[in-house]
């Protein structure tokens, strides 16, 4: 679930998440908030302050789009995050530029030195799909491992599609907490 700027600084955040997990009945841990570092220009600090509340809590961080816009490894220090996502700018032209390889690369190295999670985003076939699985990418999204999908989706069982193998980690767009949070919080969330 991608949270806004104006989301990471709402007082009321961390009372929209608990109630939404709690409506969902997942536990604390199913659930991952996405941020970009964008975010955090408005008031580093308040931001921080917000994400550890949050993580206390237990629902994992993710920092989205990771590589563009306000890139700064400083957030890697200082936010409370468990996971980077890999912006589809950088994995479309995986197979085709040696740039944008090489870039992945570094970036899947960087975070599991520091014991993150790397999600790839903008999987669309299965030679890039595979390309990501030998970068050491720990899940997937993009439309060849799953489609955005309504919670009603979800809860009737998802499966994967085309060539996702099993076991692999990839995680569809959307979950019942995801909705649930949009709900609450008047869609601001989502």
């Amino acid at each position: 679930m991608n949270l806004s700027a104006a989301t990471v600084h709402d007082p009321e955040l961390m009372d929209a998440v608990t109630t939404a997990v709690s409506v969902s009945g997942l536990p604390p841990k199913s659930v991952e908030l996405e941020i970009t570092e964008s975010a955090v220009m408005f008031d580093p600090e308040g931001a921080l302050r917000s994400l550890r509340s949050l993580v206390e809590y237990g629902v994992r961080i993710s920092l989205d789009d990771f590589g563009t816009g306000y890139s700064s490894l400083s957030y890697l220090q200082r936010l409370p995050v468990t996971a980077v996502k890999i912006d589809k700018s950088f994995v479309e032209p995986l197979l085709s530029d040696d740039t944008a390889k090489a870039i992945v690369h570094a970036v899947v190295d960087l975070a599991h030195s520091l014991r993150l999670s790397v999600i790839a985003e903008g999987v669309d076939s299965a030679a890039v799909m595979e390309q990501l699985t030998a970068l050491g990418c720990d899940a997937l999204q993009g439309f060849y491992v799953a489609s955005p999908m309504s919670q009603a989706a979800w809860s009737n069982g998802w499966r994967p599609t085309q060539g996702q193998r099993p076991g692999r980690r990839a995680r569809p767009a959307a979950t019942g907490a995801v909705e649930a949070v949009g709900e609450l919080s008047g869609g601001g969330l989502i």
